[in-house]
């Protein structure tokens, strides 16, 4: 007896001895060292753009450490790279070819279309983003409406590259009702659940004074991996509001007292709750709250309850205006942005629905705004 648990707690302390071992050896790896990293150059960015010929054309935006040994491997300086090829992986083998060590893209930050290549169709691009082990799917997906080569020279930010700077932009940008922040992971997720359409955040160039600095308040429209539409500002708010996809920002309405002037609320919180009906008809029934904090006026104002509760009946008056205005447009366009075709199928399977239900289906909405106030001012002047 005494022997049986004598063998018991020696296996014991021997399993205990191969888990530490164990653990010690994964503690002692690391992803790189000083020799390694030396030999790796990182991609913050892939610019997809197309010629004339119909050519694949790829830009790496690099970041490429130097490699002075009196110069640490922290610091680096910035590269582009272009590669043209007949297909995605030609190009790619194309940037290979010119470069003295390998790309790594553990490190890369959004995968940027440009206009002309979008309209012509990313399918290409996109199979070999989701096939090729190298290209990782965290990153954002954008379209670029402009030249390509205003993007990599002219376009000057707070960050050194072009990667990070569009990456801190998405994320600073990405809960206001005018932007659009898509991954890729989340663009491969609506495409393969045979979604009508997919948006995608639009990139835009404005001049800052002498300084041209990038703006992302547009979105593009994709069916079949192919641009058809850009959602202007306004079209970009009433989508995310009819995808319950406002959180925070700002939203700008007509001071009460002058239209020439603007008042721009801040908005706190909001919720969308979607009903579809078969009554008579389908019928696609939003209703939303939004609460939000007046944040800056335009001109003079004296603010007080009855202004308040104008302003309120203004901004449901706009907001659902537009809402209806965008939907309408889209509905006349059969393009289904607003996945009612998704719902229809998920809630009313038994029903036998039309390929793409907008066409016949009615949109009511119910907005009902809450303004809690404008801080400690109670005038604007």
């Amino acid at each position: 007896m005494q022997r049986g648990r004598l063998k018991m707690r020696r296996s014991k302390k021997f399993i205990l001895l191969i888990a530490v071992i164990i653990m010690l050896s994964c503690s002692l790896t690391g992803c790189f060292n000083y020799r390694d990293i030396n030999k790796v150059i990182f991609a913050t960015t892939v610019i997809c753009d197309t010629n004339e010929n119909n050519d694949i054309i790829l830009y790496y935006e690099c970041m490429v450490p130097f490699r002075s040994s009196g110069d640490s491997s922290e610091k680096g300086k910035r590269e582009i790279y272009k590669g043209v090829g007949s297909s995605v992986l030609q190009a790619a083998k194309d940037i290979n070819s010119a470069t003295s060590y390998e790309v790594n893209f553990s490190q890369c930050r959004s995968y940027i279309f440009s206009e002309k290549l979008a309209r012509k169709g990313i399918q290409q691009y996109i199979d070999a983003l989701n096939r090729e082990q190298q290209f990782t799917i965290r990153p954002y997906v954008l379209v670029f409406l402009g030249d390509v080569n205003d993007l990599i020279k002219k376009v000057n930010g707070d960050e050194e590259n072009i990667g990070t700077y569009v990456n801190e932009l998405v994320n600073k940008t990405k809960y206001s009702p005018s932007a659009v922040a898509t991954t890729i992971n989340q663009y491969l997720s609506e495409r393969y659940m045979d979604y009508d359409s997919t948006v995608m955040g639009a990139l835009s160039i404005k001049q800052d004074g002498d300084t041209p600095r990038l703006l992302l308040n547009k979105a593009g429209v994709f069916r079949r991996d192919a641009l058809i539409d850009i959602l202007d500002e306004m079209d970009t708010i009433s989508y995310k509001a009819l995808n319950d996809d406002i959180n925070t920002g700002v939203i700008q309405v007509n001071h009460p007292l002058n239209k020439e002037h603007k008042i721009t609320l801040q908005i706190i919180e909001s919720k969308t709750d979607s009903n579809i009906n078969y009554n008579d008809g389908i019928t696609l029934e939003k209703n939303m709250w939004i609460k939000c904090n007046i944040g800056e006026v335009e001109g003079k104002l004296a603010i007080d309850d009855e202004v308040l509760k104008q302003i309120e009946k203004n901004c449901e008056e706009e907001l659902s205006t537009g809402i209806e205005r965008t939907y309408n447009k889209y509905k006349k366009k059969k393009i289904d942005i607003f996945n009612i075709n998704k719902n229809i199928r998920s809630n009313f399977k038994e029903k036998n629905t039309s390929v793409n239900p907008i066409v016949n289906t009615k949109l009511k909405v119910n907005l009902k705004m809450k303004i809690i106030g404008s801080g400690t001012i109670e005038k604007s002047y």
